[in-house]
């Protein structure tokens, strides 16, 4: 591929290098304070100048940047803006409007969201905030009559008490688009991409690097802190692999649509392997979806993801001992999952199946009122026997907390389980439950030997294979079957034959382990 690229689609409002087109609201109730003065050098966080104004007066006021004509806020997008104050203590609550976005189209006609008060802002210091004006449910007020042309954006407080000294109030860059950090290239030869390196992208702040600062993904002192749509793979392939980092989703993103917080894997060449990722949403609107757009290769192995929104994968997709803790609904898309727990979903199911076959070892923990599986939509015989669910409901039903919920409306569907059977809720479909299927795995085999699998009860043939291509051979046992023993023949030329006599697979599913390994087999 080639050297890991990070850029983004945010466009400058205002990057606050200059005072020209800074000015007081004028609505009434909004001109709190004084006018914006000079740009200042000492108080930054983009560039190398910002906006400060005084502020001696009680009451709701700020400052707003004209950017000289309307700007078209994307689908999912939203407009930010970096903001400081200097006497937290001196902010209404967050409930009382302490900090305030705002945009319209002009200094007396906008809206105005609550982004934090003194309550939530209780440290003080630099905040990168999102307002996406034209989600109507994020307006909180309404300052004389917005037309929805967004050209004059800022921020204001709602202060308690007159500040005689300095300048409290400091605006820095303001900008706008979908808020999307774009991530392409990286190989072995080059350096993968990695969070690390988007992290240093985002928080640059020099001529070499670029004055940057967007915002989007900032370095937490060993942590990152993550808002808007995170692209890898935006238009050639990335090849992004990472280890043990801890993701937080910015718990400020509140005023944004519900999509605003996104990973999109694209390009079907691209590859993507995280090991030990941890992202944690401390966002309520949004929580953070995922998906993977183009088929990519997706390798996901020891993660957790925590009170985060959807999943989608596709079938290039490997899930390995991964952690849903409280999310939103994960789509299988074709893709392999072992040894991942999903718990506390907040979806409709857990997880959206399409082919169980490569769902195995998994554990699922009712959240109380949702499915663990959704799927089986042909009537077929479904194998789900190394699958464990915990706190669904005791019986079948159509209460929507089912372990299991089969959407085919005709034919029988049958479940082959191991131990406690699980509740379902049919579409319609005929439900068949027994005890499920076990993997009799036998290993090594000499490559091209032919293997015969007997009742032990009458020496009928069960199974024939000749001329094995591997090392490797499985044998299916489904419990309940005509056949409780069995015995092994395996044969190759100029070897002498092994053949083995009463196997016992038991007449439980606690008789056998659901791998059980044979590991001889010839006798030279």
């Amino acid at each position: 591929m080639a050297v890991p690229a990070y850029s983004t689609d945010l466009l400058s409002i205002d990057l606050a290098e200059a005072v020209t087109n800074w000015a007081e609201p004028t609505a009434t109730g909004w001109t709190g304070g004084a006018a914006p003065g000079t740009a200042d050098v000492e108080n930054i966080i983009q560039g190398t100048y910002s906006i400060p104004k005084a502020y001696s007066a009680t009451g709701v006021g700020g400052a707003m940047a004209n950017a000289t004509s309307g700007k078209t806020i994307p689908t999912d997008g939203a407009f930010t803006a970096w903001i400081f104050w200097a006497s937290p203590n001196c902010l209404e609550t967050e409930t009382n409007g302490g900090i305030r976005l705002i945009a319209g189209n002009s200094l007396s006609a906008f809206y105005g969201c609550k982004a934090a008060g003194k309550d939530s802002y209780t440290n003080g210091g630099w905040l990168n905030l999102a307002f996406d004006p034209n989600q109507s449910g994020a307006r909180d007020y309404t300052a004389g009559t917005p037309t929805g042309t967004w050209q004059y954006f800022g921020w204001c407080v709602n202060n308690t008490n007159a500040i005689s000294k300095g300048s409290p109030f400091v605006a820095d860059a303001i900008r706008y688009g979908r808020c999307e950090l774009r991530v392409n290239g990286g190989d072995l030869a080059n350096g993968y991409a990695t969070f690390a390196g988007m992290q240093a992208k985002n928080d640059a702040n020099d001529a070499t690097a670029g004055y940057n600062r967007w915002g989007l993904f900032q370095s937490m002192g060993g942590t990152y802190m993550w808002k808007g749509l995170m692209t890898l793979g935006y238009s050639t392939a990335v090849d992004f692999r990472d280890s043990n980092r801890v993701i937080v989703i910015d718990g400020n993103v509140k005023k944004v649509s519900s999509n605003f917080n996104k990973i999109d894997i694209r390009q079907a060449t691209s590859r993507v392997d995280w090991t030990s990722v941890s992202i944690i949403s401390l966002s309520s609107v949004a929580k953070g979806n995922f998906e993977v757009v183009d088929n990519a290769t997706v390798n996901f192995d020891s993660n957790a993801f925590s009170d985060m929104g959807t999943f989608i994968f596709q079938s290039n997709s490997t899930v390995t001992g991964t952690s849903f803790i409280r999310c939103g609904q994960v789509t299988q898309g074709g893709g392999t999952f072992s040894s991942c727990k999903f718990t506390g979903s907040t979806g409709t199911a857990a997880l959206v199946v399409d082919d169980i076959a490569e769902v195995s070892n998994c554990i699922f923990t009712s959240s109380g009122t949702k499915y663990a599986i959704q799927g089986f939509s042909a009537a077929a015989s479904y194998d789900i026997s190394t699958l464990s669910f915990s706190g669904y409901a005791s019986s079948d039903g159509s209460t929507g907390d089912e372990a299991i919920y089969v959407t085919a409306t005709t034919g029988t569907v049958t479940l082959n389980y191991s131990g406690t059977a699980p509740s379902v809720r049919t579409a319609g479909a005929t439900i068949v439950k027994q005890t499920g299927q076990v993997t009799l795995t036998i290993t090594p085999i000499i490559t091209g030997s032919d293997i015969v699998i007997y009742d032990h009860a009458d020496n009928s043939v069960i199974e024939s294979s000749q001329n094995i291509s591997g090392t490797t051979h499985q044998f299916i046992y489904t419990y309940g079957g005509s056949y409780s023993a069995i015995d092994i023949g395996i044969f190759k030329e100029g070897y002498t034959p092994f053949y083995t006599r009463n196997y016992s697979l038991g007449s439980s599913n606690s008789s056998m382990p659901v791998a059980q390994v044979v590991d001889r087999f010839y006798i030279n």
